[in-house]
């Protein structure tokens, strides 16, 4: 089987789909793999693994919010707090995420770390208000926010539910890890 442009696109397009119902998506292929060996102190070479997949589908994971999120983000907003949403999550997986939890309203907007990148740091730091979802973000790219709301006055806190935020929050007003 040729993978087709046609093919491409619809597996794109059913990308899209799947993180819009806040799925967790994984690529599935395999690869036959004749000379490569996998003994102990020997080195494999990752680019010959990897070239000729054959594309196997798609596979779309429930990762829903925590039950208790939505709440938190409610009481947030009744005691006047901004609630944003940094995450490495595609665009499309973090704007339904963000309308679930009731973080993302009708006239925020939704920033990638690539448009941010565009983004000198006077334009970032006009913007940032009306940024309530930030997606497909690095460590360094939550830094920059952090800053640009900092430039402002504004009180950070932040929670992470892992290690990897450990070091984000050595940098916040406020900062809690969860879940580790």
């Amino acid at each position: 089987w040729e993978f087709t442009d046609s093919d491409r696109c619809r597996f794109l397009h059913s990308n899209v789909l799947l993180a819009n119902e806040v799925l967790r998506l994984l690529a599935m292929a395999e690869c036959f793999l004749y000379g490569v060996s996998f003994e102990e102190g020997k080195v494999t070479d990752d680019a010959k693994i990897e070239k000729e997949l054959i594309f196997l589908g798609l596979i779309g994971l429930q990762e829903p919010p925590r039950a208790e999120a939505k709440e938190a983000v409610a009481k947030c907003k009744r005691a006047g707090i901004k609630t944003v949403m940094i995450t490495g999550d595609h665009p499309d997986k973090a704007r339904a995420i963000g309308r679930e939890l009731g973080i993302l309203g009708k006239n925020d907007e939704i920033l990638t770390g690539i448009e941010l990148d565009r983004l000198d740091d006077a334009a970032f730091k006009e913007r940032v208000s009306r940024v309530s979802v930030s997606a497909r973000v690095t460590a360094e790219h939550k830094l920059s926010i952090f800053r640009a709301w900092t430039a402002q006055s504004a009180v950070v806190a932040m929670t992470g539910d892992g290690l990897n935020e450990a070091t984000d929050i050595r940098q916040k007003a406020i900062g809690t890890v969860i879940g580790v």
